[in-house]
């Protein structure tokens, strides 16, 4: 019987660090691993540095809930102002033996578990909220008030997740390197168990 892959579900708050981790992350674990990104669809504007069909795939509202519609999504949802979903489709390659990273919120990790309840739930924290509005200042992407805005969020998400543990693991984003080596300890595990 062929092996199944894993599906990682990484949520933190806005400027916790999730893509950079898992960015880094990946260039480790695609060296032995049949592992590969979820890549996202969203209506949000493409930032500087961001490629199409690597970092998102950009699309407009009106496509996107045409979407909805098809069932072309297994979780989506409409933070920020923006819709973010996950294609379908992946499922069909964990059948074949190929695990996938999705970065997604709370709501959308909860979305996930329902659809795929093998769903593997990772949580990034910043070690506090002074170094996550440092993190997100320093990212020089969003006003002051849209920080402001993200920072009540994560304040939300943290206690949610306080109150509530949805998630196996829990990181704490305070040293890139030791974070990025948990992060991929963490996986690791979880793909030898299968």
């Amino acid at each position: 019987m062929e092996k199944l892959g894993r599906l990682f579900l990484v949520s933190a708050p806005s400027g916790a660090g999730k893509t950079t981790v898992v960015t880094a992350a990946l260039q480790e674990l695609q060296k032995q691993y049949a592992i590969k990104k979820v890549i996202t669809y969203t209506t949000r504007p493409m930032r500087n540095g961001e490629v199409e069909g690597i970092d998102y795939f950009f699309i407009t509202q009106e496509d996107f809930q045409k979407k909805i519609a098809e069932g072309f999504f297994i979780e989506w949802s409409n933070w920020y102002e923006n819709y973010y979903g996950s294609p379908r489709s992946i499922i069909d390659d964990i059948q074949k033996g190929i695990s996938f990273i999705a970065i997604v919120d709370r709501f959308g990790a909860q979305s996930f578990k329902r659809s795929y309840p093998e769903s593997v739930l990772i949580w990034l924290t910043p070690p506090s909220l002074e170094v996550l509005q440092e993190r997100l200042a320093l990212r020089k992407t969003d006003s002051s008030e849209e920080i402001e805005k993200r920072l009540r969020k994560a304040v939300v998400e943290m206690n949610e997740e306080k109150e509530e543990k949805i998630y196996k693991y829990h990181i704490i984003n305070n040293n890139f390197y030791e974070t990025v080596e948990k992060f991929i300890n963490c996986i690791v595990g979880e793909i030898l168990k299968k």
